[in-house]
């Protein structure tokens, strides 16, 4: 293989796979979609923003018993049975 060669096929070829390599391995990939209450990071602006009375009343309108349920419990059922966050419109 001529130097040419290797620095215009071979080694960019080469960066390129241990880049995706790293992407993979850190998490960084785009294709794996994570919830909204997957982790208390990515919830918490909605948990601060949404008082337990209003929870309480998406509940009741949506037919959920609240009774037992942790605000971040009531929360995910509330988004899961209404498609939406109340920042979202």
């Amino acid at each position: 293989m001529k130097r040419r060669d290797f620095f215009k096929k071979a080694f960019p070829a080469y960066v390129y796979r241990v880049g995706e390599l790293f992407v993979d391995e850190a998490g960084l990939n785009e294709k794996e979609q994570k919830g909204y209450f997957d982790s208390f990071e990515s919830a918490y602006p909605f948990l601060s923003e949404v008082s337990m009375e209003m929870l309480y009343q998406s509940a009741a309108q949506l037919g959920i018993d609240p009774t037992g349920l942790s605000k971040i419990e009531l929360a995910k059922l509330v988004y899961e049975n209404r498609g939406k966050v109340y920042h979202d419109g």
